[in-house]
C-alpha cells in the first residue's frame, strides 16, 4: 500500500506541476533569418555562432522553460520547442493517444511504424513544436523494467527496423526525432546510480545496433543520453559512446542532448561531446562554464562547436525557415490519425492462449498457428471468438480494475493527455456482438454470477496502470494482490459453474502467469493500446478482425529462468522516494553502484536457445533443458492455420556496398484455414562453428503479410553480410567467418525448423571509419 501511495505521489508531480505542458510558444514573432540558399546548413549555423559573444554562446547551452532550445534574439531566431512523444505529443493541448511503442513492436509491421511516426510528426508540428523526444530503443532486459513499454522489445533488429521507419516518416513530416536513451538504459530501479556494466561485445551486439540503424539509415537528427553510468562513466559524459562510436564510427552529424537532470559535472560532458543540457543550464550555467574555462578544463572553441551542431540540424530540417506559429491543430478526431492508432492497436494486441492452443507444434511438422491448437479435438470449439448462441442470450461479465476505462499508458513523461474521443469497451463489445449478447459488470451486478453457465464468459481486465508502471521506478513481477484475489474468486466460480474465463493483461511487458494460467480459458496481452484500444480489442474478440500480434519479448514462466534476472535487484518493485526524487545527480551523496550484465548476449529468447557449442562457452545460470518460457519471443495465435512451405535462398552482390554480399530468400506460406490471416514469418541465424561463442538463435529477418483464406503467397526476405557477423573486441571489428550458416524459419523463436544453409567462402573483417565500411582481410 505504501509503495502504491509513493507511486501515485510521483505521478501527481509528473502530470501536475511538472508535467511540462505549456500553452503556446511565447516568442512566435521571431521568424528566423529567412532562406539563405547560397549557404549549406552548417555554414549558416557557423556564420551565426561566429557573431555571438561568449555570453550569448553560453546562453544556448541549456534548455529554455524546460522544453525548448532558447531563442537567439541577435540572429532573429525563435525558440525551438521539444515535446515528449512516446505515445503522442504531450504539450500544447490534447493529441491522439497512440498505442505504446511496445505494442508497435508487437505488430512486427514496419509500415505501421511509418504511420506511427508520420502521425506523431504531423501532430508535433501543428502544435508548434519541432523536436520529438523519441523514439526509444533501449532493449527489454528484465520484465519489471519501468520503461519497457516505451521501447520496442528485446531484439535489436526488430527495434532498429521499426525505429528506422518511424524516424524517416516523422522527419519527412517536418519534425526532428531524438533516438534515446543512449545507452544501456535498461532499468528504472535506480536510474541515476545503477551502472550498466556490460562487456564491449554485448554492448555492440545487443544494446547499440538499434541506435546505429537510427543514425546510419534513418539519419536521425538528435540523440539523447541516458541517466545511468555505463561501465562506471555517466552516459552524458561518456566520450567513447558519444564521440568515438556515435560520431566517428557511425558518422552522426546531429546534436546530442542530455536526459532531464542527468549531468553530474561540467567538463566531462563537454569533453565527451554533449551539446545541450536539458531541461535548463545547471552544470552548463554561466558561472560553472566560466569556472571550467578559467581552469583550462574546457575551451571556448568547444562551446561554439556545440551550439553550431544544434543550429545546423535546425537549419537542415527547416525549423528556422518555416513559420513557428502553429498551424490549425489537427483535431483529436482526425480520421486519418484515428485510423493509424486503430491499425496499430489491432496488430499490436497478442492472443496468447485460446483453449488448449498454447501448445507449440513440433519443428518437424512446421507450425500450427490455430486457435484450436494441436491438442483440441474436432468436437471442441475454442472459446474465442466470442460468438452468441442462436437459442439464448450470451452473457459476458466484465471484471477487474479496467472494465470501465483502459489504462491510458504507462506513467511518467509518456502519459498523453486524455483525448476528447473516448471509447468504452462495454459499449464497443455490445455493438460488435449485437443483440445476442448482454454485457454486465461484476462489481455492480454480482447477483448475475450465479446465473452464468457454459455458454457465458467472464472477462477479467487487469494489469498495471500509470501509477504502477512508469519511468523512475520498476514494477512488480506478479499482478497486484488485489487483482489476484478477484481472479482467484472468478476461477473458483468457473470450476463450479462452467462459464468461460478470459484474461486481458494491460502491462508494459511480461508478468507471472504460471500460478493461474491453467485455470483460464484464454489470455490476451493488450499492452497499452491507446485511445482506440477498446474498439480494437472488441473487434478482435468478436472476430471482426483477426489477431496477428506477436510478442516482441519473451514472457518467462519463472523469474529465475531468465539469466539477466540473476544479476538484477532482489525486489525490483520496491520504491523509495530517495531513489526517485532526492539527491538525483548529486554523486557526492549517492555514489553509483554496479549492475552487472554477466548474461552477455543471452538476453531474452537467446537464453532459451543456448550457445553454439564450438567455442567453449560458459554455462548460464539455468538449465536450458528445464527452462521453457510461458510464451516465446515472436509468439502469437490467430483465427487460422498457416503452413511454412518451400524455401529458396540465393546469394548476390550488394548494390549499395560492392565489397559485400546479400542473400535473398523466398518462402512459401499457405493459409490452410477458411479465414484470412496475417502471419509473421521469422528467420533465425545459427552459426554452428565460430571462434567466439554465439547464441544458437538470433533474429535474421522477418516479414508480415496478409493471406486470404486457403491462399498461398511467396514471401521475400533478405539480409546482408553484416547480419551474419559478430563483434570481436580484440580485433575492434565485425567478423563474418568462413563456413556454413544455418537458417531456421518459423512463427516464433520457440517453433522453428531448419530451412536452409548458406556458405561463406572467406572470412570478412571490417570496422567503420567516418561512417563508411572499411573492409579488412
Amino acid at each position: 500500500m505504501m509503495d502504491q501511495l509513493k507511486r501515485r505521489f510521483f505521478q501527481g508531480l509528473m502530470n501536475g506541476p511538472f508535467s511540462m505542458t505549456v500553452e503556446c510558444p511565447d516568442d512566435a514573432d521571431y521568424q528566423g533569418p529567412g532562406p539563405d540558399p547560397e549557404l549549406e546548413p552548417d555554414q549558416r549555423a557557423q556564420r551565426i555562432v561566429d557573431a555571438l559573444s561568449l555570453d550569448e554562446v553560453i546562453s544556448c547551452l541549456g534548455g529554455y522553460k524546460s522544453m525548448a532550445f532558447p531563442a537567439i534574439p541577435k540572429a532573429g531566431l525563435p525558440s525551438i520547442w521539444f515535446t515528449d512523444a512516446t505515445s503522442g505529443p504531450r504539450i500544447f493541448g490534447p493529441c491522439t493517444s497512440m498505442p505504446s511503442p511496445l505494442n508497435l513492436a508487437a505488430s512486427w509491421n514496419p509500415a505501421l511504424a511509418g504511420n506511427y511516426g508520420r502521425t506523431v510528426g504531423e501532430e508535433t508540428r501543428t502544435r508548434g513544436a519541432y523536436v520529438i523526444l523519441g523514439p526509444g530503443v533501449n532493449i527489454y532486459r528484465n520484465p519489471t523494467g519501468g520503461r519497457n513499454f516505451e521501447y520496442m522489445g528485446e531484439d535489436p533488429l526488430l527495434a532498429g527496423i521499426l525505429a528506422e521507419e518511424y524516424i524517416k516518416a516523422a522527419q519527412k513530416a517536418g519534425a526532428i526525432c531524438t533516438i534515446k536513451h543512449f545507452a544501456a538504459n535498461n532499468s528504472d530501479y535506480d536510474r541515476h546510480r545503477a551502472s550498466s556494466d556490460v562487456d564491449p561485445r554485448t554492448l555492440r551486439e545487443i544494446y547499440l545496433p538499434a541506435f546505429e540503424r537510427a543514425v546510419r539509415r534513418a539519419k536521425v537528427g538528435s540523440v539523447m543520453t541516458a541517466y545511468n553510468p555505463v561501465n562506471g562513466i555517466f552516459a552524458s559524459a561518456h566520450r567513447e559512446l558519444i564521440t568515438e562510436i556515435l560520431r566517428e564510427e557511425w558518422g552522426f552529424d546531429g546534436f546530442v542532448m542530455s536526459d532531464w537532470l542527468s549531468l553530474y559535472d561540467t567538463a566531462g560532458p563537454v569533453q565527451a561531446g554533449l551539446d545541450l543540457e536539458m531541461p535548463k543550464a545547471d552544470w552548463f550555467s554561466r558561472e560553472r562554464i566560466l569556472q571550467a574555462l578559467e581552469a583550462g578544463e574546457i575551451r571556448e572553441e568547444q562551446l561554439r562547436t556545440m551550439v553550431c551542431r544544434v543550429l545546423t540540424v535546425f537549419f537542415r530540417m527547416g525549423a528556422y525557415d518555416n513559420p513557428v506559429i502553429p498551424r490549425e491543430p489537427i483535431p483529436i478526431g482526425d480520421p486519418d490519425h484515428r485510423e493509424a492508432a486503430l491499425a496499430i492497436a489491432l496488430e499490436g494486441i497478442v492472443l496468447l492462449k485460446n483453449g488448449d492452443s498454447t501448445a507449440i507444434a513440433t519443428p518437424a511438422s512446421g507450425v500450427d498457428d490455430s486457435p484450436a491448437g494441436p491438442q483440441t479435438t474436432p468436437r471442441e470449439l475454442p472459446p474465442l471468438p466470442l460468438t452468441p448462441p442462436e437459442d439464448r442470450t450470451m452473457r459476458i461479465m466484465l471484471a477487474g480494475p479496467f472494465q470501465e476505462k483502459f489504462p491510458r499508458g504507462g506513467g511518467g513523461s509518456c502519459l498523453v493527455r486524455s483525448p476528447a474521443h473516448t471509447q468504452v469497451f462495454a459499449s464497443e463489445l455490445a455493438k460488435d456482438l449485437g443483440s445476442g449478447a448482454e454485457i454486465l459488470s461484476w462489481d455492480h451486478q454480482r447477483s448475475f454470477m450465479k446465473e452464468l453457465g457454459p455458454e457465458d464468459t467472464v472477462i477479467f481486465l487487469g494489469g498495471f496502470d500509470e501509477d504502477r508502471q512508469s519511468e523512475a521506478y520498476d514494477r512488480d513481477w506478479q499482478l497486484p494482490k488485489d487483482q489476484l484475489l478477484v481472479l482467484g474468486k472468478l476461477m473458483n466460480r468457473r470450476a463450479s459453474q462452467g462459464f468461460k474465463l478470459g484474461v486481458v493483461l494491460f502491462t508494459g511487458g511480461g508478468v507471472e502467469t504460471r500460478s493461474w494460467l491453467h485455470q483460464v480459458d484464454w489470455l490476451v496481452w493488450a499492452g497499452y493500446p491507446g485511445q482506440e484500444g477498446p474498439e480494437a480489442l472488441s473487434r478482435l474478440l468478436s472476430r471482426r478482425d483477426t489477431f496477428s500480434g506477436k510478442l516482441p519479448f519473451t514472457m518467462i514462466s519463472r523469474w529465475d529462468d531468465l539469466p539477466s534476472n540473476h544479476y538484477y535487484v532482489d525486489n525490483p518493485g520496491s520504491i523509495a522516494l530517495r531513489r526517485v526524487f532526492l539527491d538525483q545527480g548529486k554523486v557526492t551523496k549517492r555514489q553509483p553502484w554496479s549492475m552487472p550484465y554477466k548474461e552477455g548476449q543471452m538476453v531474452g529468447y537467446r537464453a532459451f536457445a543456448g550457445w553454439n557449442t564450438s567455442a567453449g562457452s560458459e554455462p548460464l545460470p539455468l538449465d536450458a533443458a528445464d527452462a521453457t518460457p510461458a510464451f516465446p519471443f515472436g509468439f502469437g495465435l490467430s483465427y487460422t492455420t498457416v503452413e511454412l512451405g518451400d524455401v529458396q535462398i540465393k546469394q548476390r552482390p550488394d548494390v549499395d556496398n560492392p565489397d559485400e554480399d546479400r542473400w535473398d530468400a523466398q518462402v512459401t506460406l499457405t493459409n490452410t484455414g477458411d479465414l484470412p490471416g496475417k502471419p509473421t514469418l521469422q528467420l533465425y541465424l545459427e552459426d554452428p562453428e565460430s571462434s567466439l561463442p554465439r547464441p544458437a538463435r538470433s533474429l535474421l529477418a522477418f516479414k508480415k503479410i496478409t493471406l486470404p483464406a486457403l491462399g498461398s503467397r511467396t514471401v521475400p526476405l533478405s539480409w546482408s553480410l553484416r547480419d551474419l557477423a559478430f563483434y570481436w573486441p580484440e580485433k575492434a571489428a565485425w567478423v563474418a567467418e568462413a563456413g556454413v550458416y544455418r537458417i531456421h524459419g518459423g512463427f516464433s523463436s520457440g517453433e522453428t525448423r531448419l530451412v536452409g544453409e548458406i556458405h561463406l567462402d572467406e572470412t570478412r573483417l571490417w570496422s567503420y571509419k567516418e561512417g563508411k565500411p572499411e573492409a579488412r582481410e
